[in-house]
């Protein structure tokens, strides 16, 4: 008996996410490379991402129009559209129950997010699906493929003029349980990170 054609889960991925450069990074070229997930987002949340690069990160702005040209390029189907109806039923934070309702209209059960006090158990409801922090996500997908992931990380680091561990310790500035983790499964240690002011890489 033949089974069917494997079901792969589409996630949502707050800007917080995808404004940490790395991170957001590191989770497209899972999504590109493996096919474990389809990442997914709203004109919202590329209009905050864009807002965060070039405000608080000091992008310049072609860096950002081009950053997210690429991420909409790469993954032309990731618009979630027609979600503004739902809004109104959402109880989290305010600021982010676009992104509740994108979920909730796309019937999507997977939102990444860095800010977890904007999506409380007790606020999401009727919506069934989880909130993950990035960590905790990129760990599902290492566990998932670690030999995939490795090679990622080893590309990523390649590109960046970086050795492995200085992958990771660049990584930890966001997500240091995922680092930590990649990091005792090779037997190395993660170096402290300095971050720079603009963290573009």
């Amino acid at each position: 008996m033949n089974e069917g054609p494997e079901i792969v889960e589409d996630v949502l991925l707050d800007a917080n996410v995808l404004a940490e450069s790395a991170v957001s990074d590191l989770i497209l070229r899972i999504a590109e490379s493996m096919g474990s997930f389809n990442p997914r987002w709203t004109t919202e949340i590329l209009v905050e991402t864009h807002r965060t690069l070039t405000g608080k990160l000091r992008w310049p702005i072609a860096i950002a129009d081009g950053r997210i040209e690429a991420a909409s390029a790469a993954f032309p189907d990731a618009l979630v559209v027609g979600y503004e109806h739902c809004v109104s039923a959402c109880r989290n934070d305010p600021e982010d129950r676009h992104v509740l309702a994108a979920a909730i209209h796309a019937g999507l059960l997977t939102i990444v997010t860095l800010n977890h006090r904007h999506f409380r158990l007790d606020s999401v409801g009727p919506w069934t699906g989880r909130v993950l922090d990035p960590a905790d996500f990129l760990t599902e997908q290492y566990h998932a493929d670690s030999a995939r992931v490795t090679k990622i990380l080893e590309d990523m680091a390649q590109q960046r003029n970086r050795t492995f561990p200085g992958m990771l310790s660049r990584l930890s500035a966001t997500v240091p349980d995922f680092s930590l983790h990649v990091a005792s499964v090779h037997g190395i240690e993660v170096p402290v990170y300095l971050p720079s002011r603009n963290r573009t890489s």
